[in-house]
């Protein structure tokens, strides 16, 4: 993901080495199981927290608010920067509605990603 904000820091790196420590002892002896569960949560919290702030971060310093949004959500969504090629041409009703279905298809799917990251 491009991003003029570096995702480590030391609270995250920390989390992350405890959290990797944990899992290998979980591996070895299940009674790590509980501990194991916490920092992973603990981890992920972090990392989305970390994230949100980038991305903040990149929306703050863009010239092109709603570029720089779409861009984020095709990288979050892992699309390339490729633009959607629609057909511009026939009856205005029938492009408007295409358009439409077009984005509406395209909340959804971002709707349902979102949801599933921050699981």
């Amino acid at each position: 993901m491009h991003s003029s904000c570096d995702y480590n820091n030391y609270e995250l790196n920390a989390c992350k080495s405890k959290l990797d420590l944990l899992l290998q002892l979980n591996r070895a002896d299940l009674s790590y199981r509980d501990r194991y569960n916490v920092a992973k949560k603990e981890y992920e919290a972090l990392l989305k927290q970390r994230r949100s702030l980038c991305i903040g971060v990149r929306l703050k310093n863009s010239d092109n608010k709603t570029r720089c949004m779409w861009t984020i959500c095709n990288e979050i969504l892992g699309k390339d920067s490729a633009p959607t090629v629609m057909d511009l041409e026939g009856d205005m009703v029938k492009m408007a509605q295409q358009y439409n279905e077009f984005l509406t298809s395209t909340v959804s799917k971002a709707t349902v990603t979102f949801a599933r990251r921050a699981l």
